[in-house]
């Protein structure tokens, strides 16, 4: 795993595409993998679509999650440790709905870390 991948630590707000809510949308072994949906990028280069061969690592999390919270520090180690091999994407979903989107980029700045 000593190819040159680039890290990108990203953070992100999804939102709801129609396929997760389409029961009869489903994805076999060997399929290329969709695209990411999010509603704002909030670190980091958006990514437009998943390049075969690359390694991508999606952490989904929430403001509330407290195992989310407790994981955080180590992805970001992980992803500087692996900055040239792995792309980290950090997925906020399941909010409540009283979480503004500036509570969300503070708790961003606060948690994830990119070097």
């Amino acid at each position: 795993m000593r190819s040159g991948f680039n890290l990108l630590l990203l953070c992100m707000m999804a939102v709801n595409a129609s396929a997760q809510n389409d029961p009869f949308a489903s994805l076999h072994l060997g399929d290329p993998a969709p695209p990411l949906r999010v509603r704002e990028w909030l670190k980091g280069t958006p990514v437009q679509r998943f390049e075969k061969g690359s390694v991508y690592v999606l952490e989904f999390w929430a403001t509330w999650c407290i195992p989310c919270k407790a994981a955080m520090p180590r992805l970001s180690a992980l992803a500087r440790e692996y900055k040239d091999k792995v792309h980290v994407i950090g997925v906020d979903i399941m909010e409540k709905k009283s979480t503004s989107l500036e509570k969300i980029k503070a708790f961003v700045d606060s948690r994830w870390i990119i070097m």
